[in-house]
């Protein structure tokens, strides 16, 4: 409804992939002439979501978000005692352990070979190829319904691009699950925020547009 569709049509032959099943929406596509396609679940061992909190705490370090312990008191506060406790407890594990020179990138490599053993990788890739899927936009990085995907895009090498959907989810999600080629984001504060969690990035990959939805 916004015309974000409209305009990537001018530039390419979309595929949207939706990650819920909704007729009304699939035929209002369908309607406009744009493919539709199911994504593939998600699917994820427990030593891949454990690796993802473990980078999680390298990320937040690094990050030095103000809003950090606000977040972090704010977590699992519908849940017992015990189990926030036991939570922040893990967390506290992982922050003091993300402290040890090379962690991160020995957790990386970890996570690496934990997405390669503990998803369904081979059917994503497969998702990507058999559709001739040349670049992918995602809309909804932190959401796990795109985690294994988006892996699947960057071991093919597809160029890649990302829009913040809302203006703290930077500082509030958990690392996004891949380095983008591009950031689509509201404003010069949330790119900011990028540079700052995620070495390397310059001004060539972010763009400030204002909410891109």
């Amino acid at each position: 409804r916004t015309g974000l569709l409209e305009r990537l049509r001018t530039v390419c032959d979309p595929v949207v992939a939706l990650s819920w099943d909704d007729p009304d929406v699939e035929a209002d596509l369908r309607g406009e002439g744009v493919e539709v396609v199911r994504l593939p679940t998600s699917e994820m061992s427990p030593a891949v979501s454990s690796g993802i909190a473990e980078l999680d705490a390298c990320f937040a370090r690094r990050l030095r978000s103000p809003s950090t312990s606000i977040d972090l008191s704010r977590r699992h506060t519908d849940r017992p005692l015990s189990i926030r406790l036991r939570r922040r407890l893990a967390w506290q594990r992982n922050v003091l352990s993300a402290m040890v020179p090379g962690a991160e990138e020995r957790r990386r490599a970890t996570l690496e070979q934990a997405i390669t053993d503990g998803t369904n990788i081979e059917e994503n890739l497969a998702f990507l190829r058999d559709r001739r899927i040349d670049a992918i936009f995602s809309v909804t990085p932190f959401v796990a319904q795109e985690f294994v995907v988006l892996h699947a895009a960057k071991r093919l090498g597809l160029p890649t691009c990302t829009s913040i959907l809302s203006f703290d989810n930077i500082t509030t999600r958990p690392p996004l699950p891949i380095r983008f080629d591009r950031y689509i984001v509201w404003n010069r504060f949330n790119a900011d925020e990028l540079r700052r969690g995620y070495p390397g990035l310059g001004n060539r990959h972010i763009a400030i547009t204002g909410p891109a939805q």
